[in-house]
């Protein structure tokens, strides 16, 4: 099982973050790529065979989950999944509970013959009162789908973690896995979550304001209290990007310049002010020397988005537009995580406490 799995949009500038990691993270990260979902037209939609046109051969050597989203009919989903498995990409079909009728027929037929695994993904209502019943309908979309648990990943969701306190968050995760059957005893698990910000309002104007990383503190509590189980938990994120987002149908009129830069456990929001009428995209190149005079920037070796940071504060490059500033701090994040949850996977080990956990976790 890869280290960490970063949620990444089926966008241009989301997946130009991924391809541009470093050789040695690629070989640690397998993404979780969504189809984005925008309001193009005033409306809530999710275009599953546009992101699955975009995905062949864009992120060679990294394998990914595909997850479709949406409610619409099963068919269209599995067409993505055949238009990537004929692609021979290196991906695994992720569905959900809840979200409508599966063929487990139709998604027999594609992932038996292409040899692929399946991933499973639940959200925090999955692990409350109806634990019991999730696991029942794990057990029953495997035997359907007649795949081995040990080909099956369960990617739990937490989403927003902004409103949750981590301790229920932790408490109901390692409740639901004390009711986990012997049968999916060789069953992979990766937890979700984020407490990316929605909105820079409470970050003051041409301020910063540092965002502590909770999901992180989740994951390694789970490292440390099931240390020496059977279940080794993956982390996951959504980097920098809140888990709601959805694509505007044009310039999202009250943005405000933003460049998010990611060390040890927090998320540092640098914010500027308004970047529409007039245009003001230009204060891009002020809020990047931010960055690189902070003592949390990592140089511009560090990764391909460090260094763009650093051409921008240097204006040996222009200010780019907010699909930049996603990608840039998309791809610092992900090369910064990857690194860490390597490390922290030694270090971990060696805790006494859960005190000693969030010691080790502040200072990785």
């Amino acid at each position: 099982m890869k280290i960490y799995t970063p949620v990444v949009r089926a966008a241009n500038n989301d997946l130009q973050a991924v391809e541009l990691l470093g050789d040695r993270v690629k070989s640690f990260v397998m993404p979780l790529i969504e189809a984005p979902r925008s309001m193009s037209d005033g409306l809530l939609r999710t275009d599953v065979a546009k992101a699955a046109a975009l995905l062949p051969g864009r992120i060679k050597g990294i394998p990914y989950y595909f997850d479709p989203l949406g409610i619409e009919n099963f068919s269209r989903h599995i067409a993505a999944f055949s238009l990537l498995a004929e692609a021979s990409e290196n991906f695994t079909p992720t569905i959900g509970l809840g979200r409508g009728a599966i063929d487990y027929v139709a998604l027999a037929n594609l992932i038996n013959p292409h040899s692929l695994e399946i991933a499973i993904r639940l959200e925090k209502e999955d692990l409350e009162d109806a634990s019991e019943d999730t696991w029942s309908e794990v057990i029953s979309i495997t035997g359907q789908i007649g795949i081995e648990p040990s080909r099956v990943t369960l990617l739990i969701d937490f989403g927003q973690l902004g409103a949750t306190p981590v301790e229920a968050a932790i408490d109901l995760m390692l409740d639901f896995l004390t009711l986990q059957p012997k049968s999916l005893a060789k069953i992979k698990i990766v937890t979700l979550g984020s407490t990316a910000l929605s909105t820079v309002a409470t970050v003051p104007l041409d301020g910063q304001a540092d965002v502590l990383r909770r999901e992180l503190q989740l994951w390694g509590t789970l490292r440390y209290e099931l240390s020496g189980s059977r279940n080794l938990i993956g982390f996951g994120d959504y980097g920098v990007i809140d888990p709601s987002f959805i694509f505007p149908g044009g310039p999202a009129p009250n943005a405000n310049a933003k460049i998010r830069y990611t060390r040890g456990a927090s998320t540092t929001y640098f914010r500027g002010h308004g970047l529409y009428n007039p245009n003001r995209f230009p204060q891009f190149h002020d809020l990047a020397r931010r960055v690189i005079d902070s003592a949390i920037y990592m140089g511009a070796r560090y990764s391909y988005g460090d260094k763009i940071i650093e051409d921008c504060a240097e204006r040996r490059c222009g200010p780019g537009n907010a699909g930049t500033w996603v990608k840039i701090g998309m791809n610092h994040h992900i090369e910064y995580t990857a690194n860490q949850i390597d490390k922290l996977n030694n270090l971990l080990s060696a805790a006494s406490n859960i005190r000693d956990v969030q010691a080790i976790i502040a200072r990785t």
